[in-house]
């Protein structure tokens, strides 16, 4: 719309700066929904001194995978060089557990697979075979529950030189820990995370 009424790349761009500041300004907050009448009757008298929060609906899981590999089609480039293999193996019987509530650190050489196992257990991979069984609380995985359980950052090698390794891990702690836990309990598990 803007740019349609502005005629110009270069007014259309001020109109859209404009416009989107106005939009952060007075866009509001997010206001929970007030619980009904019978919890706040049993809502014990310490709760209520305390500030009320939103706390959202999470239960831990446990993800198991065992024997996974993956392969691709062979490269053209690798099957002019007469190699007779039509596929390529990138993983080869991985086998791994992610508890909740504790960090898996996956250690590994640069182009060990590291990215591409997060990115098979993820069901990121579109090309290729994978085999191996996967399993989510005992269950085997579906991708359509999985992408609804289950929240996925990619990989960033943009780091910011003005934060320590502590404040890195101290932030995400921070916003998943439970309010209640001392400063100490939380540098502890901020170390374990």
């Amino acid at each position: 719309m803007l740019a349609a009424i502005a005629l110009d790349i270069v007014i259309a761009n001020t109109f859209e700066s404009a416009a989107i500041l106005i939009v952060f300004l007075l866009g509001g907050f997010l206001v929970p929904k007030a619980g009904n009448e019978k919890s706040k009757s049993e809502a014990p008298s310490a709760e209520g001194s305390r500030k009320k929060r939103m706390i959202l609906p999470f239960q831990p899981l446990a993800m198991t995978f065992q024997n996974v590999n993956y392969f691709v089609d062979m490269p053209k480039e690798m099957k002019a060089q007469g190699i007779p293999e039509t596929g390529l193996q990138l993983l080869s019987n991985v086998s791994g557990v992610f508890r909740p509530g504790v960090v898996a650190a996956l250690v590994g050489l640069i182009v060990a697979g590291k990215t591409t196992l997060l990115d098979v257990l993820s069901a990121r991979k579109t090309g290729g075979y994978i085999e191996g069984d996967i399993k989510i609380s005992g269950y085997p995985k579906e991708h359509k529950t999985f992408a609804r359980i289950s929240g996925y950052v990619e990989q960033n090698d943009i780091h910011s030189p003005q934060v320590t390794v502590e404040e890195s891990l101290w932030f995400p702690s921070s916003l998943r820990l439970p309010k209640e836990m001392s400063k100490a309990q939380r540098s502890v598990s901020c170390i374990t995370l």
